[in-house]
């Protein structure tokens, strides 16, 4: 992650259908991240945590689902209204975290994003 700390915040909500829902994202705090939810590192940049939240009224952040494996050096977990994404910056090989963020609701409704989110870290 090409700085070390970002907060991107969801800034929209749709319901796809009956499980599933369609996301719009902040540009973050730091960049690259981009306003489909991506952040992509670059080279040369030390350990960084990312942090994902809602900033939609009656929508809360409650979990994700992975694709594949997480890093080996990377940490996925929730923290009240978010996801957070730590990367200990110790990789040696091109790997990514693909994962789709779970949303919550007024109701208690659960819905899963319908577009995957990827955090990529370079060969170190």
């Amino acid at each position: 992650m090409s700085n070390p700390n970002t907060t991107i915040s969801i800034v929209s909500v749709a319901v796809a259908n009956a499980g599933t829902v369609n996301l719009t994202y902040s540009t973050g705090t730091n960049a690259p991240a981009n306003n489909n939810g991506n952040v992509k590192e670059q080279d040369g940049q030390g350990a960084a945590q990312v942090t994902y939240t809602s900033a939609v009224a009656g929508w809360t952040v409650c979990g994700y689902t992975v694709s594949g494996a997480v890093p080996s050096d990377m940490t996925i977990t929730t923290a009240g209204n978010s996801v957070l994404i730590v990367d200990r910056a110790t990789a040696t090989t091109q790997e990514q975290l693909n994962f789709c963020l779970q949303v919550k609701n007024a109701q208690g409704q659960v819905y899963t994003s319908t577009d995957p989110t990827v955090v990529n870290e370079p060969p170190k």
